[in-house]
């Protein structure tokens, strides 16, 4: 963990910081300056390659079909909870994946998490749009869920991303797990 540190705003001390920042990066992996809730600057070191991504990132560089196989994630977010997860097939507007109803995802009966589900419809929503254009892959404004029924611990869920509309500014995709 990273100490937290306060700052004032002074443009000599800001240049200042950065700089300490890009010598001392070496010994970690990622460091992230924030003021107030915004970031201002993000270092990463020289090792950092592509199994190091974000997905939208990867996609971003090597198209869609870089995130067959399992999940991308950076593991220092949300989304790590989603590591076992396998992108089975991408292309077209069409995502499939599939996960294992593993311990760090059920709830409390043994089940798949509500909370897991929408993060799983989250991303998997951001897949199938990565899948038309991997240059813009948006956040969600509005998401939806119905549960119909529950998948138990050790199944291994199947789960499908369709595109039903990509516009300029909106895209609607809907997920099935």
């Amino acid at each position: 963990h990273l100490p937290t540190l306060k700052l004032t705003w002074n443009k000599r001390f800001f240049h200042n910081m950065l700089s300490w920042l890009k010598i001392t990066v070496v010994q970690r992996s990622s460091v992230r300056m924030a003021v107030g809730s915004r970031l201002i600057s993000s270092v990463a070191t020289a090792g950092d390659d592509k199994d190091k991504m974000s997905f939208i990132d990867k996609a971003k560089a090597y198209g869609a079909n870089a995130l067959l196989g399992l999940y991308t994630h950076r593991g220092d977010r949300f989304d790590t909870c989603l590591k076992s997860m396998k992108v089975d097939k991408i292309g077209d507007g069409i995502v499939t994946c599939s996960l294992p109803v593993d311990r760090h995802l059920q709830n409390a009966y043994t089940t798949l998490h509500g909370g897991a589900i929408c993060t799983i419809v989250d991303v998997v929503g951001t897949l199938a749009l990565l899948s038309i254009d991997a240059s813009r892959p948006g956040v969600s404004v509005d998401l939806n869920v119905n549960f119909i029924s529950a998948a138990k611990a050790g199944e291994d869920v199947v789960i499908e991303g369709i595109v039903l509309k990509s516009g300029r500014r909106l895209g609607f995709s809907q997920v099935e797990i």
